[in-house]
Order: structure tokens, then C-alpha cells, then sequence
């Protein structure tokens, strides 16, 4: 029995297993990749007990050649990164076949010429069963949107290992919203064709964060198709792990076990006599501009950005190296709406790009100026809590701005 497969199927089975197997882990099998083969087809799966991952073949698949019976076996994950490095033409391949439960004879080209090597493995009844990811029926969705939003939302999720239902995105099926917060921001966007009969808590993973595994797939091929399916495995009622199909991947992963707190008390409702900040995309574009031109030090004190908004202008300031000097942007398309004076509130500057990215551009500050409020063409929400400003920066801000924008310019009275 043997498994014939190029290098470059090879290497795209490891793009994603090396982001499911864990680099250090305290069980040996799950830095192996199980590969079995049922009536011609080859299926490779890695998992770390929370997550699995699958790449399968249809048979005679280009690129894949299996000899003999239905067979199953482990290959360490170091001797798949070894067959794999260098430089190696697309129909180069090698042989993998078991000799028993602990041992594997794999063949490799090297001067044109063929080298076996023995290599140590572990039985494969060891690997983990596939219980939380099999039988489970899936349906059509376009896994390219949820992907979307799951990329702009997962960036508010609490990295705090003591908030454990923060450490998630928040599927509500009640609202049809994707959620996540880390208590200092929140975000809240629509999801109209809710994938699932049930809310979920989805944790972060590096296959659903959007620049690997699956999203790479869909943007390749099936956004132009609409393809992809989507399923959720239940245990009784509770929804246990959902399972999402691309391509030739199929990729499990478990809820987060936690109850999602309250969200709603926390999204400041719209004023109608407040002051609404409207940024056009040129706005966003020179923002965008501007965040890079910022140092970008996030272990110092300058996380802040200080936004003044008055009929006439709209600046964006950055203190500079806590002197009287500040770093400014003039927004020119920039809109105010409401009644009230002119505006002034600081913010987290990595918080405040993570809203523009997300694609929000409508802010107005809460009633009890404690917070900020970003909404969006749809039903989105974004909200971010205002730093509090020092007398001493009012003070240095208020010095800068009638020296260097307007003598005349009013100052909005400290809440």
C-alpha cells in the first residue's frame, strides 16, 4: 500500500495544519497528521482537540496517486515541513507508504535519483477520533461574508485569558448580529442570513481571522462561484462545534462553553440633539494616511487621538513626544450635524482605526461623553470608551490651537 503525492499538495495541506497543530503540545500524536484512504480517495487531517482541520482528494485526483486497499497511518508533522522545503518542480512527488503501526518507508527524489528513508511514527489508533466533526450535515452559505465580518469583528475580542466569554465572537441569532467586545470596545455588525439555527460563541483561530486557510481559498475561487457550506454539530439542543466546507477543506472547530454577557446596555442610543460627526471616504483615506504617519509605539502612554470638530474644520491631533507640539490633520469633507457647540474627545487611535476599517464613518459622543458611537449604512454598531483628558493636555491643545489654527477657536467646556 502506498500514497504517491507532489510537493505542492503537500505544501498546501501544511499552509494550513501547521496553523492547527500546536508547536509544543503534551500529546506526541497531535504533532501528526493522519492520512486514510476510503475506495481511491485521501483524506489528511490535523487537530489539536479544539480544532480539525481536513484536506480531501476525489479520486484520481490530479496530483495524488494511492496504491493498494484502504489504509491509515500518521505522519509527523517535521517530516512533512522536511519533504517540503526547497525549491521543487510542480509534478515532484513522494512515496509514503506504512511498513507497520510504527514505522513508514518514504521516497524521495534527490539528483534524479530515488532515496528511501524510514521514518519513526505512532499508531494510528491514537490520533484523536473525529467525533465532534463527523456527521454533520451541512448546507450551502456564502462563507466569504461571514468571513468578512468575522475579520472586522474578532479585533475587539478580549485577549484577557480571567474573560473567557470575551475571548469570542458572538454569533445572536435573536438579532442577527456578530458581537464581540474586550470591555473598552464593542462592535456589533449585521449578519441579515444568519448561518445557523442556534447563537453561537465562536473563538479566535487563525484559520477563521481571515488571512489564511479559508479565506484565501474563498477570495481564490468561490466568491465568484457562491459556493461553500456551513453546519453545526449539536449535542442535544446546544449547539457543540461548527464545521465549515471550501474547496477541498473542511475545518471543525468547538463553541466556546460560556454564556455571552448582556450587550445592549452598553451601546449608547442615538441622540437626537447631539452632534453627529460624518467622515466621507476621502476622510477615511487621509485618516488612513495619517495612522501610519503616527508612531506607532503602542507601549508608551500615546495611545490617544484627540478629534476637534467646529462648523468650520475638523482636526485630527496627535501629541508629540509629550511636548506642545502636535501632530495634525485637517478632515475637509467632514460633516457636523446636530445642534451644540463644537466637539473635542480623545480616543484609543488603534481602537478608532479598527472602527474604520470595519468600514464604520458616523460617530457621535454619548450624552455623558463617555463613550463614543460609530454607525454604518446598515444596522452596525461600534463603540469605543473616550479616554479622559488631563487638565495639562487641555491645556497644551488649547495653547496649540489658537497659536496655530485659529486665535479665535472655542474650546468645548471638560465634562
Amino acid at each position: 500500500m502506498k500514497i504517491t503525492i507532489t510537493k505542492t499538495i503537500l505544501k498546501k495541506m501544511l499552509h494550513g495544519f501547521t496553523k492547527i497543530i500546536l508547536r509544543s503540545g503534551s500529546l506526541p500524536v497531535l504533532q501528526h497528521v493522519r492520512f486514510k484512504t476510503k475506495d481511491g480517495q485521501l483524506t489528511a487531517t490535523a487537530t489539536n482537540l479544539e480544532e480539525e482541520l481536513s484536506y480531501q482528494t476525489e479520486k484520481d485526483s490530479s496530483g495524488i496517486e494511492v496504491e493498494g486497499g484502504d489504509m491509515a497511518f500518521l505522519v509527523p508533522l517535521e517530516e512533512l515541513k522536511n519533504l517540503t522545503k526547497g525549491k521543487s518542480k510542480s509534478n515532484e512527488a513522494v512515496e509514503i507508504s506504512p511498513l507497520d503501526d510504527t514505522l513508514l518507508n518514504v521516497v524521495t527524489a534527490v539528483g534524479g535519483q530515488k532515496l528511501n528513508r524510514t521514518v519513526k511514527t505512532l499508531p494510528v489508533d491514537e490520533f484523536p477520533t473525529d467525533s465532534f466533526s463527523k456527521d454533520v450535515e451541512t448546507k450551502p452559505y456564502n462563507i466569504n461574508r461571514l468571513l468578512d465580518l468575522y475579520q472586522k469583528v474578532s479585533p475587539s475580542a478580549s485577549n484577557d485569558p480571567m474573560r473567557y466569554a470575551l475571548q469570542s465572537v458572538y454569533l445572536d441569532k435573536d438579532y442577527k448580529m456578530m458581537v464581540a467586545t474586550n470591555g473598552r470596545q464593542f462592535v456589533m455588525l449585521e449578519l441579515p442570513y444568519f448561518p445557523f439555527d442556534s447563537s453561537l460563541l465562536l473563538p479566535i483561530t487563525k484559520i477563521l481571522n481571515g488571512k489564511l486557510l479559508l479565506s484565501k481559498e474563498l477570495g481564490n475561487s468561490l466568491v465568484q462561484q457562491n459556493e461553500g457550506r456551513i453546519g453545526l454539530k449539536k449535542c442535544g439542543e446546544e449547539a457543540y462545534a461548527a464545521v465549515f466546507e471550501a474547496s477541498q477543506w473542511r475545518y471543525t472547530v468547538r463553541r466556546v462553553d460560556a454564556t455571552y454577557p448582556g450587550y445592549h446596555v452598553v451601546i449608547p442610543s442615538k441622540d437626537p440633539n447631539g452632534v453627529v460627526l460624518t467622515l466621507s471616504h476621502t476622510d477615511q483615506e487621509i485618516l488612513e494616511a495619517a495612522f501610519i504617519e503616527f508612531p506607532d509605539d503602542k507601549s508608551s502612554n500615546d495611545e490617544g487621538v484627540i478629534f476637534y470638530a467646529d462648523r468650520k474644520r475638523t482636526l485630527v491631533l496627535y501629541e508629540e513626544n509629550d511636548s506642545v507640539n502636535f501632530l495634525s490633520v485637517e478632515l475637509p469633507k467632514a460633516k457636523i450635524t446636530g445642534v451644540g457647540g463644537p466637539i473635542m474627545f480623545e480616543v484609543d487611535r488603534y481602537y478608532f482605526h479598527a472602527a474604520l476599517k470595519a468600514g464604520f464613518n458616523i460617530l457621535q459622543v454619548s450624552s455623558d461623553h463617555t463613550r463614543l458611537r460609530f454607525d454604518d449604512e446598515t444596522e452596525g454598531v461600534y463603540v469605543i470608551a473616550l479616554m479622559t483628558e488631563s487638565d495639562d493636555l487641555r491645556e497644551k491643545l488649547t495653547e496649540y490651537l489658537k497659536k496655530n489654527i485659529d486665535p479665535k477657536i472655542v474650546i468645548p467646556a471638560k465634562e
